[in-house]
C-alpha cells in the first residue's frame, strides 16, 4: 500500500471528522405517522473514476427513519432496490451500516432482497463512526476498486449517505490517485451540503 493513500486515508478521515462534512444525523423521537414522503426514485451520486465500472454513493436503500431535515424517511426497500438494479445497473452494494441499524431502518431484510435482484452485497459492520485503522478499509477499497476494474457499478451506502459513505468513497478516490484535497472537493460537490 503507497503511504501516501494512508496519509491521504488519514488526512481524509480527520478532516471529514473535524469539519463534520459527513454526519449521519438522526434524532431518537418515533416516526410520525405519515404517508410514504420519499416517493423520488433512489438517487446514487456517482464518483469520477478511472475503471470500466462505476463506484457512487447513497443512502441506506428503504429506509424508514427521522430527519434532521424535517419529514422523516418512508421508503420502500424494494423500490429502492429495483432502481439500483434496474436505472443505475448495480452489481454490488456496500452496505456501511450494523445489524441494530438496519432492523431500526426498518430493513433487516436488505440483504437478501439485494441478492433477489442479483446485487452482491458487501457487508461490513463499522462502529458508526470514523475508521480507526487501515487496513480494513483499504481492504474494502480493494474489493470495490475489483469489481469496478471488472466493470461492475459499485454503490456505497450507509445510513445516510455521508458520513461512512463518504469516508470510504473518499478512499476509493485516494485509490484512483486523487490528492486527499481533490477528494474532499469531489466529495463536498458531488455529496455535500447544497
Amino acid at each position: 500500500v503507497p503511504a501516501e493513500m494512508m496519509d491521504g486515508a488519514l488526512a481524509l478521515s480527520s478532516y471529514a471528522a473535524s469539519l463534520d462534512l459527513f454526519t449521519d444525523a438522526t434524532d431518537a423521537q418515533p416516526l410520525l405517522d405519515s404517508p410514504h414522503l420519499d416517493a423520488d426514485p433512489i438517487l446514487v451520486d456517482w464518483l469520477p473514476v478511472s475503471t470500466p465500472g462505476s463506484v457512487g454513493l447513497t443512502f441506506a436503500p428503504g429506509k424508514h427513519a427521522t430527519s434532521a431535515m424535517g419529514a422523516p424517511w418512508r421508503r420502500s426497500l424494494g423500490e429502492d432496490l429495483d432502481r439500483l438494479a434496474g436505472h443505475h445497473a448495480a452489481k454490488h452494494l456496500v452496505c456501511l451500516v450494523e445489524d441494530h441499524e438496519l432492523v431500526s431502518l426498518n430493513i433487516p431484510d436488505l440483504v437478501e432482497q439485494a441478492q433477489q435482484r442479483a446485487i452482491e452485497v458487501l457487508a461490513t459492520h463499522p462502529d458508526g463512526g470514523i475508521p480507526d485503522a487501515l487496513p480494513p478499509l483499504l481492504g474494502l477499497v480493494a474489493s470495490i476498486r475489483t469489481r469496478a476494474a471488472a466493470g461492475g457499478n459499485v454503490v456505497i451506502h450507509c445510513r445516510g449517505g455521508l458520513g461512512r459513505s463518504g469516508v470510504v468513497g473518499g478512499a476509493v478516490l485516494l485509490a484512483d490517485r486523487k490528492t486527499a484535497v481533490e477528494a474532499l472537493h469531489i466529495l463536498k460537490e458531488v455529496r455535500g451540503p447544497q
